[in-house]
């Protein structure tokens, strides 16, 4: 199977949700073989940090994607691990899943969105490492207790040279996940608020032009 992720799932596969990783080492060929063991045929695996999201079809001999995951769940465990695995066909409509789907489907810009790193063993320094291959980095931000980061680029051609280059590719032993970021535009200075009244950031407030005369002509 190609490492690299696509961007959204065909048509009649199933999401499988696979979680409760715990300690233990659970890699992409590691769920891989689980399930074509099983008979489905896996198109692509999509590695979060601790659970992974596993979109499968039918077996070829006609193998159900839910009659696997039956017969998986309550007692599969990983080579080498002690951690019985969570296993169930994911929920598609969770706030998580379309907070996902809202970025997949965000223009190209600038700025780009990464999680899955690990955050015990990256630094803003790694990741401008890594992405400095691809362009100018002009922001690095780690935010959320290092769960996630944002990465500016000079242009967004570089941004979009970088998301093709890191989606779905390995950063240690974690496999990242690269999206487009909303370019928000910048917050207005207090001197560009209208002048017709309000706080005047120079010192005290600014009551305006005085009134006009009563045009009694219109």
């Amino acid at each position: 199977m190609d490492s690299k992720m696509t961007d959204s799932p065909p048509g009649g596969e199933t999401s499988i949700f696979c979680g409760n990783f715990g300690k233990d080492t659970v890699t992409q060929s590691t769920l891989e073989a689980l399930f074509e063991d099983k008979g489905l045929v896996v198109n692509r695996i999509d590695m979060k940090r601790g659970f992974a999201f596993v979109y499968a079809l039918p077996g070829k001999d006609g193998q159900s994607v839910s009659s696997v995951v039956s017969s998986l769940q309550g007692s599969t465990t990983v080579p080498g691990g002690t951690n019985v695995l969570r296993i169930e066909i994911a929920q598609g409509n969770g706030p998580t899943k379309q907070k996902e789907i809202q970025r997949k489907q965000l223009p190209p810009s600038s700025q780009l969105f990464v999680v899955n790193f690990d955050p015990a063993t990256t630094d803003e320094e790694t990741l401008r490492k890594l992405f400095g291959g691809f362009g100018t980095v002009t922001r690095c931000d780690i935010r959320g207790e290092g769960r996630f980061a944002f990465i500016g680029f000079a242009s967004t051609a570089e941004a979009v040279k970088a998301r093709e280059g890191t989606n779905g590719g390995s950063l240690g032993s974690s496999v990242l996940s690269v999206e487009f970021a909303e370019v928000k535009p910048p917050r207005p200075r207090y001197d560009e608020y209208d002048r017709g009244g309000g706080y005047d950031h120079r010192g005290g407030y600014d009551r305006g032009p005085p009134p006009r005369d009563y045009d009694r002509r219109g």
